[in-house]
């Protein structure tokens, strides 16, 4: 059968979002008993977080008092205001690592105190009986033990006394019992002296602190964080669209020198044809020149083939005239 235990963070303090609260949750965790203690671990309250600016105007208070009025903080230099604002987060810091620490302190007294009651209650565990009517009797030994146990906080000279005693008692028992301490003694931690205790905790609340610090700033972080996932994601976009944009100015480099050679080509076959065309042209004029030439020396062939033909027609009329002379010389 499960027992309900008391919590070892019982001794925590509760902080709520009003100072007052948080004053009246200090002095239960300082001078409360166990049974206290035990009533807040039946009733867990969330615990709330009280925001960076809360927790400056309450370290303000603290220190300054209530008396001083405030002043205008236009008047005041950035430098000064930067100080005073890394003051008070000193403060607050160095306060909550005290009051982590003191209840760190306690918790850890209080586990001390009833070390011997958890590790029968472990054993218990371990070794339970078959029998029903054996563990229905249980509980209300583990209760009327545990109304036993309910003690007041113990304070330090105490537990320094409880340690010794129980240091001198282990003695007692390993020169009685040497076997059976022996085995015991290999299976239970080593008991930790007042200083190691006191560096625990030290070490445990830094622990503590620096893991909430580190969620601050994650959650500090957090936006800028999805900015910078964004960013990163357009980033990506566009680099994809400067590499598109860069295969398009390609093909155009391409197309474009495609079409120069293009031009080039359409521009020597236009000098080609001109060419021939020109060629033609002077072919033609040769011919026609020639051709002119021809027909200047035929017509002056027929100039001067008309001059003798009429020539000889002027000597035919001659003779003929002459015959005619002769012929009637004759008949007479």
């Amino acid at each position: 059968m499960a027992v309900i235990l008391p919590s070892r963070f019982a001794v925590l303090k509760v902080e709520g979002d009003e100072p007052d609260e948080s004053k009246t949750a200090k002095k239960p965790a300082k001078t409360g008993s166990n049974s206290d203690k035990n009533s807040q671990a039946a009733k867990p309250k969330p615990k709330k977080k009280k925001k960076p600016a809360e927790k400056d105007g309450q370290a303000r208070a603290q220190a300054t008092g209530s008396n001083i009025k405030p002043t205008d903080k236009s008047g005041d230099k950035p430098q000064d205001w930067e100080s005073w604002k890394k003051r008070d987060d000193q403060f607050v810091s160095e306060a909550y690592e005290q009051d982590l620490q003191q209840a760190l302190l306690l918790s850890r007294l209080d586990y001390e105190e009833k070390k011997e009651f958890y590790e029968a209650h472990e054993k218990e565990v371990v070794q339970v009986g078959p029998a029903s009517s054996s563990d229905a009797k249980k509980p209300k030994k583990k209760k009327n033990l545990l109304k036993k146990d309910k003690k007041t906080t113990m304070s330090l000279d105490e537990f320094n006394h409880l340690g010794e005693a129980a240091s001198s008692c282990e003695v007692l028992e390993a020169k009685e019992h040497p076997d059976s301490f022996g085995a015991s003694s290999e299976k239970r931690p080593p008991v930790l002296s007042k200083e190691d205790i006191f560096d625990e905790v030290a070490k445990d609340a830094k622990t503590i602190l620096t893991r909430e610090q580190r969620r601050e700033d994650l959650k500090n972080k957090q936006p800028f964080l999805v900015e910078q996932v964004r960013s990163l994601q357009f980033q990506d976009q566009l680099d994809k669209k400067d590499e598109v944009i860069a295969g398009l100015r390609t093909d155009v480099e391409r197309l474009t020198a495609q079409l120069q050679v293009v031009k080039l080509r359409n521009k020597q076959l236009c000098t080609i044809l001109g060419q021939g065309e020109m060629q033609d042209k002077a072919e033609i004029l040769r011919d026609f020149e020639e051709v002119t030439q021809v027909k200047d020396e035929l017509t002056q062939q027929v100039t001067e083939l008309h001059a003798a033909l009429e020539q000889e027609r002027s000597k035919v009329r001659s003779l003929q005239l002459e015959l005619k002379k002769s012929g009637k010389k004759e008949g007479r």
